[in-house]
């Protein structure tokens, strides 16, 4: 059976400030930990999450509920969602393209300029949620069941230092980043259609096991 690819686009600027009428799908990179001379980077943007249901339900997000005064949650991200990129195979390696802060983008440059002792991603999670129009409420399509992954850098961790500007006047630099799963690693990767449509996926395969769908 053909594996079925899982492709969302984001609006980066949702990410950064929601049109409360637009209702855009959106997302972050809760994390994003290298073994490597650049470590794990900071979670320094502050954003927005609107989300009118209950609560996520994705710890990575660490998401903080609105107040009287100030309604809409927030958290606080490495990075703001372009692209996530799947193509659902358990062998197949996820790429997100997404922006972070200059402090972050100046890390993984850095990093690009040494010699790299490893290519391996000691964690990585995202968080993508999307709008379900028939009963009007935000619900989320995409993170990793259990908070976060690991992985292998899979043709180099790029950062574009030419930057763009944020609603207000923050540069942001885009990082695309493609990771492969390691040897005996898996994980179950949720998904969503629509507020009721879930199903949970395998990424990665232990040796003596068969890659049988997630229940």
């Amino acid at each position: 059976m053909a594996s079925v690819p899982y492709q969302y686009s984001c609006t980066v600027a949702a990410g950064f400030v929601m049109d409360p009428n637009a209702h855009q799908r959106y997302g972050f990179v809760t994390s994003l930990g290298m073994l490597g001379p650049s470590g794990s980077l900071a979670r320094d943007q502050q954003v927005s999450v609107p989300f009118n249901s209950s609560a996520p339900t994705f710890a990575d997000l660490q998401y903080k509920a609105g107040t009287s005064k100030t309604p809409v949650g927030s958290a606080s991200v490495v990075g703001v969602i372009e692209k996530f990129s799947w193509n659902g195979g358990v062998g197949d390696p996820i790429t997100l393209d997404f922006y972070v802060s200059q402090q972050n983008a100046t890390k993984i440059k850095t990093s690009q300029q040494q010699v790299l002792t490893t290519t391996k991603i000691s964690s990585l999670a995202w968080w993508i949620a999307d709008y379900d129009q028939q009963v009007k409420q935000w619900f989320e399509q995409a993170f990793p069941q259990r908070g976060s992954i690991s992985g292998i850098i899979k043709g180099g961790l790029n950062v574009d230092l030419a930057g763009m500007k944020t609603g207000g006047s923050v540069m942001v630099y885009k990082v695309s980043l493609t990771v492969a799963p390691a040897a005996n690693m898996q994980y179950a990767l949720q998904f969503a259609n629509s507020s009721t449509q879930k199903v949970a996926k395998t990424w990665g395969l232990v040796v003596g096991t068969l890659a049988a769908p997630v229940s």
